[in-house]
């Protein structure tokens, strides 16, 4: 999944695999994520990342959290006419779960894509939609 980390400057990145995913990241928010839910919206062609959003995890799992979390990113998304997005949570399963789940129900009905998901602790990684 090709994708520059700023359109406007002549060094595009190129992320080819989860863990050059996990690796921009950081870039991309100023500062390495720790139990937050991190969604970029890319643009097609060449997955250019147009927009990172990035929420923090509830202290405990919370069903309606996770369904707002996933509501807002759906909606700042349609907004921005994106029909794409990777999205890599940050914690323990107990806490990203909920909102990785709640975040793929509304995608789908809304019709958009989801290319990774993707959740990170301790140093590894896990992908959700594997896990189908």
């Amino acid at each position: 999944m090709p994708s520059e980390l700023d359109p406007g400057s002549a060094k595009a990145i190129r992320v080819t695999s989860p863990e050059s995913l996990l690796g921009i990241v950081p870039r991309l928010l100023g500062f390495q994520p720790q139990r937050s839910m991190v969604v970029i919206g890319t643009q097609p062609t060449r997955a250019q990342i147009s927009l990172t959003l990035r929420y923090d995890l509830p202290d405990l799992p919370d069903a309606d959290i996770a369904s707002r979390i996933a509501r807002h990113a759906v909606a700042v998304l349609a907004a921005q006419r994106i029909e794409t997005l990777v999205a890599v949570g940050y914690g323990p399963d107990a806490l990203v779960a909920p909102v990785a789940d709640a975040l793929r129900v509304t995608v789908g009905s809304a019709g958009l894509c989801v290319s990774e998901l993707l959740r990170v602790e301790n140093q590894r990684y896990w992908s959700y939609l594997c896990m189908d």
